[in-house]
């Protein structure tokens, strides 16, 4: 105890400066752990609305479809390649829309049935 009132003493803004860091190191790292305890409780919610913000990965989680189907759901509807469009990352369903050159309500009105559809294929 001793050693850290000499530390205290001899560096008073590094000791302080420690001390904040430490705190806020503390305060951020239990926001991480309930952030992640409150995901792993309730992952993606099951058919969500699909809204233009959201990615073809996203609503294939979100569907419980097979990534290969919903990339060819996608195909089809908007006549696109996924594997060809975008630079690499996943793409939201507005930039999607703009590039197949069709409004986003459509898109996802499109996509809406084609999921339905697929899904009343597959229990069928």
């Amino acid at each position: 105890m001793n050693r850290f009132k000499a530390a205290w003493r001899r560096h008073p803004y590094v000791s302080l400066l420690f001390v904040v860091v430490l705190a806020l190191t503390l305060a951020f790292g239990i926001r991480t752990v309930t952030k992640a305890r409150d995901f792993w409780h309730a992952p993606i919610a099951q058919n969500q609305p699909l809204q233009e913000w959201m990615t073809p990965r996203y609503i294939a989680a979100s569907w419980h479809i097979d990534k290969p189907d919903m990339f060819r759901i996608m195909q089809e509807v908007t006549g696109l390649d996924p594997m060809v469009t975008g630079d690499g990352k996943p793409q939201p369903l507005d930039r999607i829309a703009v590039q197949a050159d069709m409004p986003v309500q459509v898109l996802i009105d499109d996509l809406t049935a084609a999921i339905l559809a697929h899904q009343s294929e597959k229990h069928d």
